[in-house]
Order: structure tokens, then sequence, then C-alpha cells
């Protein structure tokens, strides 16, 4: 790890000289530089310098890279280190697949919303709740295969051999399956009670406006120059 260091430390030395270097070429790239002469010969002189330094900067990352392999190599794949990193990519990949749904939630219902015109808001609301859950499986189911396909090249660079990598793969995508498993149960359980207490809402109300109006039934049929049994009433 400390020749990763070392190596790092070169690599943004030999980044910030090709910054220089491209920053010096940027600025004879005017408008139409390729159509004047003068411009064309300055940017084409800064070239090679350009070309060198990103040169540098390759290498030393390529050597960097080659540090940082043999590093994970000497640890392995079920080192303290090796599981925390594969840990940080699972939770790197649920935290883009929960943006992604959060993203796609919103814009689903700032249409719904603008197309609710002719809609009551229980429906509206149902259709919301719909739209969200598919949008958040979408997303989990998304972050696990984004996570599993990840694991090769993770296992590669640790030199995990075929039967530890495979074992490490099988173990992984388990706990990422039941990790999105859980987390949508709580989602289906929180969407289930809101459809409960929405549908009991909804009953409530059903049932107090059919009292109301036998109430008013009841009001009227005393009315109307007619006794309480229904016949006509004479002086």
């Amino acid at each position: 790890m400390r020749d990763v260091e070392f190596a790092e430390a070169k690599l943004m030395d030999a980044y910030a000289v090709y910054q220089s270097a491209e920053l010096a070429q940027s600025q004879h790239k005017v408008w139409f530089w390729r159509l004047r002469g003068e411009h064309r010969a300055r940017v084409k002189e800064r070239q090679p310098e350009v070309d060198a330094a990103y040169k540098t900067v390759r290498e030393l990352g390529k050597e960097r890279d080659g540090h940082m392999r043999k590093a994970k190599r000497t640890l392995g794949v079920w080192s303290d280190a090796g599981v925390e990193e594969s840990r940080a990519m699972l939770w790197k990949s649920f935290q883009s697949g929960k943006v992604f749904a959060q993203r796609q939630t919103f814009w689903d219902a700032l249409f719904t919303i603008i197309n609710s015109r002719d809609r009551d808001w229980i429906s509206m609301l149902l259709n919301l709740l719909l739209t969200a859950l598919v949008n958040y499986t979408v997303g989990s189911v998304m972050a696990v295969v984004s996570f599993m396909f990840s694991l090769p090249s993770f296992l590669w660079s640790y030199g995990a051999g075929v039967f530890s990598g495979t074992l490490f793969f099988v173990i992984a995508s388990i706990g990422a399956i039941s990790l999105i498993a859980s987390y949508l149960s709580l989602i289906y359980a929180s969407g289930a009670a809101v459809v409960y207490t929405t549908a009991a809402f909804v009953d409530l109300q059903r049932r107090r406006l059919a009292y109301e109006q036998q109430q008013r039934l009841r009001g009227g049929g005393g009315g109307g120059g007619r006794g309480g049994n229904g016949r006509p009433h004479y002086e």
C-alpha cells in the first residue's frame, strides 16, 4: 500500500502537468481555429507536449493499478478489506437503483397530476402508489444485476481462485438478493398499509353518505301535508 500511495502521488503530479499542457493548448482553440492558420499551427505545435503528458498519466495509472492488484492479491478476497469493498460496491449499486426509482417516480407523479383532471384523488393516489412500487422493484432488480456483473472484475483484482471466487460470488449474490428482498418487502408492506387505510376511509365515507341519505328520506317522509303513516291529512 505504500507503493500504491507513492504511485498515486506521482500520478497526481503527472495529471497536473497534463492539465497545464491541455490548458495552454486550449487557449489557442478560439472560434474556427481549424480554419485560421496561425492558431492551427500553435495548437499543432503544443500537441506533442499534451500527448507526452497524457502518455505519462496513462503509464503511471497502470503502475498504480498494478501495485493495487498486488496489494489486493496479498490480502485476498476474504480479507476485511475485500469484504468491505464488496459491501461498498453493493451499497453503491443499491443507492443507484434507489435514485433511479425516486427520479422515475417523481416524473411519473408529475405527469399523473397534470393529466388527472378527470380522475378522483383516490384513484390518482392508488395509481401513484402502484407506479412507485413498480419503479422501486425495477430499480432494485437493476441494482442486484449491476452488482453481480461487477463481481467478476472485483474477484479478478483480488486474484481469487476458481473455487474461492465462485464461493464468494454465490455468497455475495445471495446476500445482495436477500437485502433487496427485505427492502422490497418493507415497501410492499407500506403500500399494503396505505391501500388498507384508503379502503377503510372510502368505506367510512360511503357509510356516512348512506346514513345521511337515509336521514334525509326519513325527514322528508313526514312532510308534504301527509301524516306520519304517509296518508293525506284532512282538517
